[in-house]
């Protein structure tokens, strides 16, 4: 076997295990609190975590949404006064895509309080931070916002109502995207000197047996 004939098997072969090292884009992940019930200082789902500021600061709640006039629809939430979210695997990174929220609840005078901000702080996966209001509208019902965010190490929620006092929300269907981990692939130049020495060996190991 000569020198291009060695050469372009293994070639072929280093670039195939070079191409094996990337990693295809996960599948976006829906946190939507199914099936959840009962008050938690951190929650599990999916592989992601959300951990309350206060004890017991999660609760899972039925929620009733009405749409339209006459369309109810009935969904379980997480009621909380705040909380970090973040992957559940150590520096795990992720993309937040989207979310609902409402701050719809009743206060301790038994009045209705609707509207707010909620405030989205975060750290991205390079250690810089930022935050961002999401503003409610005083209207019924779950409202969603996109954000395309990421990717993130983790994201802080927490909520204020119209009077500027710190207050309860809802949220659900969170949904990220996990960021694979960058995993080195050889550069061309050094698959082509990888090719090149091969060459050197074979050459020796044929002059060998002349």
């Amino acid at each position: 076997m000569n020198h291009s004939q060695l050469a372009k098997p293994i070639a072929a072969l280093v670039m195939a295990l070079g191409a094996g090292l990337a990693q295809a884009d996960s599948t976006p992940v829906n946190l939507d609190f199914t099936g959840t019930t009962g008050s938690f200082s951190s929650y599990l789902e999916d592989g992601y975590q959300l951990t309350a500021a206060t004890a017991n600061g999660l609760t899972s709640t039925v929620y009733t949404q009405k749409v339209g006039k006459t369309t109810t629809v009935t969904n379980v939430t997480m009621l909380t006064s705040g909380f970090t979210f973040s992957s559940a695997t150590p520096k795990g990174e992720f993309r937040l895509t989207s979310l609902d929220l409402d701050n719809q609840y009743t206060n301790a005078n038994g009045n209705k309080i609707f509207g707010g901000t909620v405030t989205l702080a975060y750290t991205l996966a390079d250690g810089v931070t930022g935050k961002t209001a999401l503003t409610l509208d005083s209207g019924l019902g779950l409202q969603n916002f996109s954000e395309s965010l990421g990717p993130l190490l983790s994201f802080t929620l927490t909520a204020i109502d119209t009077k500027n006092k710190s207050a309860p929300f809802q949220v659900d269907n969170i949904t990220v995207q996990s960021v694979p981990q960058a995993t080195a692939v050889p550069e061309p130049g050094a698959l082509a000197l990888l090719v090149a020495g091969v060459g050197v060996v074979a050459t020796l190991a044929r002059r060998r047996r002349a």
